[in-house]
């Protein structure tokens, strides 16, 4: 049995379509089958089931697609350690953060670790949150920064920074001045929202804190960045909505930007990890990040 076995089986394994799978590793199908059965033989159990409609996962293959990323993650963290080692390191620090997660804060704390020990080789990815969770179980990362606290008995979470939400209105517009109104209030005029991407990013959050006041609200644009947000807003054409985080850097003399107080929501960044097996490299970082929780905002 060799490791590309295991990336076959787990391709395979993943989609669930064995065309699918060729594709993702950019084989032909006929070797993918024919290594697939040659690793069932190996092992004397049937991991997949294969009729002509469809494939699916034997209760072993479960557990060996299970050990088989715990294998390739030990495998992969290996090289790493090895490489980090290579260039003066001794200590190796993996961070995963989902979309949204303040990255200005993580690139501040991570300046202050380093500050603290020359010596750690701090690496940081971007997964989406079912592959963050899935990195924790397997030992792929150390630590993970999302703005979703799973349900899971085996990952630990905590709740690091509270970004309220804030509305981005043209300096002419009627409530510029004020200080005194409700999200209600704003989602009934034209908006201009970022788009949203995946089911827990901080765009689709932004969605469902908006749309929980008004479910009739008036989209005018949908926008990928927050500079082109900051620009149709300042042209008049509707009011934005922002986290704090989000805003961060940004600016323009004609939008005003209100951070929502009284009983405005507030998206959350939570620190996760495994529950029974924490490296001793993510100690320290866990001490800087409890020390840097702002106060949530209090509400009126």
């Amino acid at each position: 049995m060799e490791l590309r076995h295991l990336r076959y089986f787990i391709a395979v394994a993943e989609e669930l379509h064995f065309q699918r799978a060729a594709k993702r590793l950019h084989i032909e199908q006929s070797p993918l089958s024919r290594a697939i059965k040659d690793l069932e033989n190996h092992l004397g159990v049937r991991l997949l089931e294969r009729t002509t409609r469809c494939t699916t996962i034997t209760k072993a293959g479960q557990v060996f697609l299970a050990e088989s990323r715990r294998i390739l993650a030990a495998v992969e963290q290996a090289k790493s350690a090895i490489k980090s080692a290579s260039l003066g390191y001794n200590q190796q620090l993996r961070i995963a953060i989902t979309d949204g997660v303040p990255q200005h804060r993580v690139s501040t704390l991570i300046s202050k670790l380093r500050q603290h020990n020359h010596e750690l080789d701090v690496r940081l990815y971007e997964m989406t949150q079912n592959k963050l969770q899935e990195a924790i179980h397997s030992h792929e990362i150390d630590l993970g920064l999302a703005l979703v606290a799973p349900d899971d008995p085996d990952i630990e979470s905590a709740p690091l920074w509270h970004d309220g939400l804030c509305a981005l209105l043209p300096d002419h517009h009627s409530l510029a001045r004020s200080n005194d109104f409700t999200i209600a209030e704003l989602s009934s005029y034209p908006l201009i929202l970022p788009a949203a991407k995946g089911v827990n990013s901080v765009h689709t959050q932004i969605h469902r804190l908006v749309r929980q006041t008004n479910k009739h609200v008036n989209v005018v644009q949908l926008t990928d960045s927050i500079n082109l947000m900051i620009t149709l807003v300042a042209s008049g054409l509707g009011i934005g909505f922002a986290s704090m985080a989000q805003l961060s850097g940004h600016g323009q003399d004609d939008v005003v930007i209100k951070p929502l107080t009284g009983h405005s929501p507030v998206i959350t960044t939570y620190m996760l990890h495994h529950a029974q097996e924490i490296p001793l490299a993510v100690l320290p970082f866990m001490k800087l990040l409890e020390d840097d929780i702002p106060a949530l905002p209090k509400l009126a």
